[in-house]
């Protein structure tokens, strides 16, 4: 029996549980959250003022092709070359939906040319393959992105339609499908190994040798931080170290033998490997906050070299959670951690452009979490209701089953008013990850946000329903090599 550290898990409960299969029934009814004062009533300014300012929209599904209710989204998104598409639960059927509708309206409307997820890098490059080629099975290579989180009918649908789309397309305006996570890196040292053993055989063993210290914890966090000491966890920190500095100082030679992309690969892979290592030297729930902190930091990373790998001409949609996605400057002090979108954000300045998810009530899929026992099965949850001063309870009052909201004009002083003045003011929203108890309320709302600073624009259902989740199949489909023409770089 252990305790659990609420703001570390949190963190964790983002970090999604892999190879879950089963799913049962756990919910609750949804009931209010009586930690506030349930006579509390929005004064009827601020429902006026959404009403007013509020775009409605016509449906979540995928298959809607006629993209009128979109429109203001143009103006809105601009010339940004990045959007970062949020999710407010791991589990809910209409984001997930709405996600992808998102993706085709970006890629057929504004140009948009590239995708990438909260999935580990190298395991999305074989689906990337896929959805240009229709080489593999992409039941069998959605399985092997681990997360049971994405190994869903929606996401399938969504690689489905990539596939589709492409095969209409000319190598160069095909849409690219990547990931930008480092958390389970198996892949990424047998990438550097292969790589090392085509082109320079006489070196592998040196690679294999080195690397060997992490391969016994390649897709066990928890087993690296606990199981192995200080001394030896920096020893192995040396070794992989050690590797990548191999690479990147005979890295000319290296050009030379393969070419400067497939180089460019191996070099990213190998820094995968150190990302991850870094992640799992402090993976526990005492280190919750550092853990996020540095994940997030190699997730921004990964996605700015994504942009530097697939061209200037390149425009990425980023799938992620809210948390990850959203500029967090209000949320942790610097000592505790930043997120993803904080990275991108400062780096790309107005060209990252991030929109949050929110809903009202209902049902969606999250591992079940217990003060004493920890992490448990996978469930299908009923959410408590929302506190009657919240984001999504305000966004209830306007009795739209589906709305989106430009928050830039809220962050010039001479657009506040009685209408909207709460928007520019600390107020709460939902926030669910990997995990979900509805007794633990203070883990699954963030509290005392400024909402306007964390997004430019919210996406409002007004209920959820659980996504399909899909058997995985236990094949594992691993390329030799990750073949990635010239004709893509942008």
């Amino acid at each position: 029996m252990r305790s659990i550290n609420y703001k570390a898990l949190l963190l964790l409960s983002l970090s999604i549980s892999v190879f879950v299969v089963s799913c049962s029934d756990s919910g609750t009814n949804g009931v209010l959250d009586v930690t506030e004062d349930p006579d509390v009533t929005i004064a009827p300014e601020r429902t006026e003022w959404l009403l007013n300012n509020t775009f409605p929209f016509t449906t979540t599904d995928s298959e809607e092709t006629d993209f009128s209710d979109l429109q203001p989204f143009k103006e809105m998104i601009g010339d940004a070359r990045v959007v970062g598409l949020g999710e407010a639960t791991h589990g809910t059927k209409e984001f997930f939906e709405m996600k992808h509708r998102m993706l085709r309206f970006l890629v057929e409307e504004m140009g948009f040319t590239d995708f990438a997820i909260e999935a580990t890098m190298p395991e999305a490059f074989a689906i990337d393959h896929y959805v240009k080629t229709g080489e593999g099975d992409p039941t069998v290579l959605l399985s092997n992105l681990y997360f049971w989180t994405w190994n869903t009918q929606e996401v399938l649908d969504m690689i489905l339609w990539m596939r589709s789309y492409n095969a209409g397309q000319s190598s160069e305006n095909q849409i690219g499908f990547y990931g930008f996570d480092m958390q389970f890196p198996e892949q990424a040292m047998d990438f550097v190994e292969d790589y090392v053993e085509q082109h320079q055989p006489e070196d592998t063993t040196f690679v294999t040798d080195n690397v060997q210290c992490y391969r016994r914890f390649q897709n066990d966090f928890d087993g690296y931080s606990t199981l192995l000491s200080s001394e030896a966890r920096n020893d192995c920190r040396s070794n992989l170290e050690t590797v990548f500095n191999y690479i990147e100082e005979n890295g000319s030679q290296f050009v030379q033998l393969s070419s400067q992309r497939e180089y460019e690969l191996a070099l990213q892979h190998a820094r995968l490997i150190l990302q991850s290592e870094e992640a799992a030297a402090v993976f526990n729930l005492a280190a919750g906050t550092i853990y996020g902190q540095i994940r997030d930091k190699a997730m921004a990373d990964n996605t700015e070299w994504l942009l530097d790998f697939l061209g200037p001409k390149s425009k990425l949609v980023l799938w992620a959670h809210n948390y990850h996605i959203s500029d967090d400057d209000d949320r942790f002090s610097n000592t505790e951690g930043i997120t993803q979108g904080f990275h991108l954000a400062q780096s790309l300045q107005g060209d990252y452009y991030k929109i949050g998810f929110s809903f009202y009530q209902g049902r969606f899929n999250a591992r079940f979490v217990s003060p004493t026992e920890g992490v448990g099965e996978l469930s299908t949850h009923t959410t408590i209701l929302p506190p009657p001063t919240s984001l999504s309870a305000h966004f209830h009052t306007t009795s739209r089953e589906h709305l989106f909201l430009d928050l830039g004009p809220l962050r010039v002083s001479e657009n506040i008013n009685t209408g909207n003045n709460w928007l520019a003011s600390p107020i709460t929203y939902r926030s669910i990850g990997a995990t979900y108890n509805a007794s633990l309320r203070s883990l699954f709302f963030e509290e005392d946000a400024l909402i306007s600073n964390r997004f430019d624009a919210i996406i409002y259902v007004e209920n959820s329903t659980a996504s399909e989740l899909l058997p995985f199949v236990n094949e594992k489909i691993v390329p030799n090599t990750i073949n990635i023409p010239e004709s893509i770089y942008r």
